[in-house]
């Protein structure tokens, strides 16, 4: 298939979650979603969380069924929907929402969980909803894709060692399902493959973090008086200034810790000129992630951010940037026609989502992006 059809096709698929974003409405502020705006969170969500629950599968049939939490009358199956679910629960104010539907890319709380779990043949197998349902609608936004990723930094600490493994099986899910895609053309998979392939991931922290003479050496030349505020923050801005100009002239490590993220930040994101996921210490904690909690709580949660964020490198911003992290159009035109279509469904259906607490529909356009990470996040996690 030509890069011009694989192009097409592409753009029929983020069509299609661009239009069901748009149709989901915020109540609370009587507003719609931007579907195109929020297309790339809504690739991401969409991919991720499939690819995660996949890797859970797999888990489960490679290393056996782990048991049910007692008294809690849902199974381990349902259990993963809720974990990934419950990560959103919050609670706004009107002006918050109508703030969120407008400018940002992620949709509100509540439509971004539902327009994940109505795409997800799976989460409605698990809870049994019927055909037709609202959770279990007869037309799906789909984006299924997978990659292969060699990672930058492996920590031996086993938090880090058992959310690398986690990241390691969700992240098979993404290689088998963009294979099995149908609709992307055999040039623009290839260059997807490629991409995939050079995709880099940092997770925990930097090994010189450990290094007491590297971090004593760092930070020499820097000294803050307990009683002189002004001077302290004078003081840094100099010795952060220094810092940049002694790097002039030096080799370039792109993937730096240092210029990237701080390891106690709770949060994980895709960086699309770097093609690169960083996942920070700070959000292997938690509601995310603890190593003595059954699996399908921890693949519901930060499995389910590792494929969030992975599905960014596809969604309708990241899919724009090759694998060296340029900006280039590397779709052919059926491929990106049908990807545009599959992204309209997931604008339409967040756009009619409404925020009953402002009596709003959410912007399926500027939450796309965000609603597409966590659709397909969850599904490659399960």
């Amino acid at each position: 298939m030509a890069l011009s059809t694989a192009l097409t096709l592409y753009k029929e698929k983020t069509n299609c979650f661009i239009q069901q974003y748009s149709n989901f409405s915020v109540k609370e502020v009587a507003q719609t979603l931007n579907g195109i705006n929020t297309q790339g969170e809504n690739i991401a969500d969409n991919g991720g969380v499939i690819q995660s629950y996949r890797a859970y599968q797999k888990y489960v049939l490679e290393n056996g069924a782990e048991p049910q939490l007692p008294a809690i009358d849902l199974s381990p199956e349902q259990l993963f929907w809720v974990s990934s679910a419950v990560q959103y629960c919050s609670k706004a104010t009107k002006q918050y929402l109508t703030l969120q539907v407008v400018t940002d890319s992620h949709s509100p709380s509540r439509q971004r969980v539902n327009g994940v779990v109505s795409n997800s043949d799976e989460f409605s197998k698990v809870f049994n909803c019927p055909s037709g349902a609202p959770m279990n609608p007869v037309n799906k936004c789909v984006i299924c894709i997978q990659l292969s990723v060699r990672c930058a930094h492996e920590s031996g600490q086993q938090v880090c060692h058992l959310a690398l493994e986690m990241f390691g099986n969700v992240v098979k899910e993404f290689k088998r399902s963009l294979i099995a895609n149908k609709w992307m053309g055999n040039e623009t998979l290839v260059h997807a493959l490629q991409k995939l392939d050079k995709m880099r991931l940092l997770v925990g922290y930097p090994d010189e973090l450990l290094n007491e003479t590297y971090i004593t050496d760092y930070y020499r030349t820097l000294w803050t008086n307990a009683t002189d505020y002004f001077g302290n923050n004078v003081r840094l801005s100099k010795w952060y200034l220094d810092l940049g100009f002694g790097k002039l002239r030096l080799p370039v490590d792109q993937y730096d810790w240092k210029e990237l993220s701080g390891v106690a930040v709770v949060n994980a994101y895709y960086h699309q000129l770097k093609n690169l996921v960083v996942m920070p210490a700070g959000i292997l904690q938690g509601v995310f992630f603890n190593k003595d909690r059954p699996n399908y709580l921890n693949y519901g949660s930060i499995a389910y951010v590792s494929g969030h964020e992975i599905i960014h490198g596809f969604d309708d911003g990241g899919r724009q940037y090759d694998s060296s992290g340029n900006l280039r159009n590397w779709w052919d035109s059926q491929t990106d026609a049908l990807y545009k279509e599959k992204t309209n469904c997931f604008i339409q259906q967040y756009s009619n989502f409404s925020v009953k607490e402002v009596a709003q529909t959410l912007n399926g356009i500027n939450t796309q992006g965000e609603n597409i990470a966590d659709n397909g996040g969850v599904i490659q996690s399960y």
